[in-house]
């Protein structure tokens, strides 16, 4: 579908992000297709592409494979070459997708685009490669936009699912109501459930009115994320993977550290230290989660028989 001409921008959107579900799902099976299917949407992004989620989601299907398999992708990156120039693809996709970054949408592919760029980093034992050295001083920025975007979509996304809740609960209440009514022979109803009704009315105007720009990139930000893969589930978390990279990198390759963050201006600065403090916070509240779901503090039952003070 990628390389017919005669389908639309919106098909191949789609086709790539079952690409994308493929890879992160069949990581195993599909090892031996990733040059193909990398080769496959790369050459589509050199094409004229109108749709921005187009381009986006092709650039997808390689930061998924790259998460899955990093050193495989750039072995397949660095053999390809860019029609008609025939520069090497590898430093001009990185270069792409770091500018790309806060054009990011949905929680799914900026948890990805983490994802990703943590396991490349992860694995230079060394000075930066020559197709990341040339962009060296983007990355760390390119991290704090992803950062930056993914806070405020999780933000959305719960907000979204509790009114959903909501809408849900208030309508099974509804439901209730209408039966009674039609168990009962009274056709009058008070001034609460007048209220009620009214209210119900207002919350689903909320969701099917409102015309700001906001909510459309928020319902944009859903629709993104309505398929489930493995990097989906809670268990992967990409603000500690995040912190385990950057300190592993600061505790062993001081070199590389100094050059992803020495040129950063103050206010990158305190933008990193604070996903720092952002990825301790959620460790704190997971970790509540875990004990409050074992029945709290286990205590000793066995005390000790004198204290020295």
């Amino acid at each position: 579908m990628l390389e017919n001409e005669n389908c639309g921008e919106d098909a191949q959107s789609h086709a790539c992000k079952v690409l994308e579900v493929m890879v992160l799902q069949c990581k195993d099976t599909v090892s031996q297709l990733l040059p193909r299917i990398i080769k496959t949407v790369l050459e589509r992004v050199t094409k004229t592409v109108k749709m921005k989620l187009c381009r986006s989601m092709c650039l997808q299907v390689v930061i998924a494979a790259l998460y899955v398999n990093p050193i495989g992708v750039i072995e397949v990156l660095e053999k390809l070459t860019m029609p008609p120039t025939g520069e090497p693809v590898c430093s001009q996709f990185f270069s792409q997708w770091f500018k790309q970054a806060d054009c990011v949408r949905g929680v799914h592919n900026r948890k990805i685009g983490i994802l990703g760029l943590v396991s490349v980093l992860g694995r230079c034992a060394g000075p930066l490669p020559a197709y990341l050295a040339a962009c060296a001083h983007e990355i760390v920025p390119a991290f704090l936009a992803l950062f930056s975007g993914l806070e405020k979509a999780y933000q959305t996304k719960a907000s979204v699912d509790s009114e959903d809740d909501a809408v849900e609960e208030a309508e099974e209440e509804d439901l209730e109501i209408e039966e009674d009514e039609l168990e009962s022979d009274e056709d009058d109803y008070d001034e609460d459930d007048a209220a009620y009704v009214e209210n119900l009315a207002k919350m689903a105007g909320s969701h099917l009115g409102d015309d700001d720009s906001d909510d459309e990139d928020d319902d944009e930000d859903i629709e993104l994320d309505l398929y489930d893969t493995p990097v989906d589930s809670d268990d992967i978390d990409e603000y500690a993977e995040f912190k385990s990279m950057l300190l592993g990198l600061q505790a062993n390759n001081g070199e590389l550290y100094a050059v992803l963050t020495s040129s950063l201006a103050a206010e990158q600065q305190q933008a990193l230290q604070e996903v720092i403090m952002l990825c301790d916070r959620r460790f704190a509240a997971k970790q509540s989660k875990l004990l409050e779901a074992q029945g709290g503090f286990q205590f000793s039952h066995t005390l000790p028989h004198s204290f020295n003070f």
